[in-house]
């Protein structure tokens, strides 16, 4: 004779078949089934409330929720993400709180719970993360210290020409003080929006950049007409290490935002793009809140630089430099009777030779260091990666990174 399969729901509709018989008492009826009676009682009631559909297994969780959350927060949390599809629930918080200062809204776990049931969240691949480094920005304390500006990553329009946005932006408040769309790039195409920028919010201590072009060039000191025209407006020149854009990464972090945002989906032609581009500026500064700020604003944080623009050229202070001397045409800086080449980005400017050691000098173009001097061999020479202005040095002017360290043997 083969097993009889029952499952528990059939052996619950026997035990109440069993009950309307009337032929046992409740207690003798459990023990029979093996159960306690608080279970018969139990399922008694339910067959009475709800018939056999109340035999089957019925979800634990509570019917009621005390603290579920208003229908009308969630449409408007909803509502907002729409109109700021790439916000997230720190954000949009902040925003609604700034909106509604009466309303009691759910933490940032909660809206992100809401944002994942209304499939309003696209999951990200996790990357596997090294230990982070020192903050490579951590010397700035204040507004207009140093100025992040940098050429994102290119892009094609609509019409398939060729997009290159040029950010500036204010490394202390994150402010984004110029979004251009370039048709190309080079020290013509970015010196008007430079100016712009200096006329509007006045000039900075210094500016931070990499080591491309058109920041950069392969002349000795790595100085094109751009750094040579900030050198002679009192703007120091910051530069990242090559190959590390983590010392630029809030700038870095912002053109994260703009490949999403814009990069995307981009308009018919760069001029188009400039519209869109002015919007999202007036987004990235005025309404959209800023974590590292403590949820404020960019706009909130900045104040224009008390440096304003002249668009006249200063005069280098050589004084403490032993000998001064004016760079020629084609860059040619005469020396012991002969013409050696140097810059010829520096042609028409006045540089200054400091004595570091016996047989060297340190060039200087107002406080940059633009190369070695070797007074042997009469040649200008690339300042070595692992050397530094000599301590207590007589120009005053700023120091190499202290990562380099003098090697005058050669």
């Amino acid at each position: 004779m083969a097993w009889k399969e029952t499952c528990v729901i059939e052996q619950r509709e026997e035990f109440i078949a069993d009950w309307l018989k009337k032929e046992w008492n409740v207690r003798e009826l459990c023990r029979r089934y093996g159960i306690a009676p608080k279970t018969g009682y139990k399922w008694m009631k339910r067959f009475a409330e709800e018939g056999k559909q109340g035999l089957r297994d019925q979800r634990r969780a509570r019917r009621e929720q005390g603290h579920r959350i208003a229908q009308e927060i969630v449409e408007r949390v909803v509502e907002l993400r729409l109109a700021k599809p790439h916000w997230g629930p720190k954000k949009l918080k902040s925003c609604l709180r700034e909106r509604d200062k009466t309303t009691i809204w759910p933490c940032e776990t909660t809206i992100g719970e809401i944002l994942k049931r209304h499939n309003l969240v696209k999951a990200r691949k996790r990357r596997e993360r090294g230990h982070p480094s020192s903050a490579p920005l951590g010397h700035v304390k204040e507004v207009n210290q140093v100025w992040c500006t940098d050429l994102k990553g290119w892009y094609r329009c609509g019409d398939g020409e060729p997009c290159y946005p040029l950010t500036i932006s204010d490394a202390q408040s994150r402010y984004l003080l110029c979004l251009e769309a370039l048709p190309k790039t080079g020290h013509p195409w970015l010196r008007p929006h430079y100016e712009e920028a200096f006329r509007t919010y006045g000039m900075p201590e210094a500016m931070r950049h990499d080591n491309g072009p058109p920041f950069i060039t392969r002349a000795l000191g790595g100085l094109g007409e751009q750094a040579v025209w900030l050198l002679e407006l009192g703007i120091q020149i910051e530069r990242i290490r090559p190959g590390k854009p983590q010392d630029n990464g809030r700038l870095e972090r912002l053109h994260g935002t703009i490949q999403r945002e814009l990069a995307v989906e981009p308009a018919a032609n760069w001029r188009k793009e400039q519209v869109r581009m002015d919007r999202f500026r007036l987004e990235y500064n005025e309404e959209r809140p800023h974590e590292s700020l403590g949820m404020k604003t960019p706009a909130s944080c900045y104040e224009p630089s008390a440096r304003p623009y002249t668009g006249k050229r200063l005069e280098a202070n050589y004084e403490d430099c032993e000998r001064v001397r004016k760079v020629k045409q084609r860059g040619m800086v005469r020396w012991k009777n002969r013409d050696v080449y140097l810059n010829h980005n520096l042609e028409g400017r006045w540089i200054g030779l400091e004595e570091i050691g016996e047989g060297w000098q340190l060039v200087w173009f107002h406080d940059y260091p633009v190369a070695l001097l070797d007074t042997r061999l009469g040649q200008f020479r690339e300042i070595p990666k692992m050397m530094r202005a000599a301590e207590g040095s007589p120009h005053g002017g700023s120091p190499l990174p202290p990562s380099m360290e003098p090697n005058l043997s050669d």
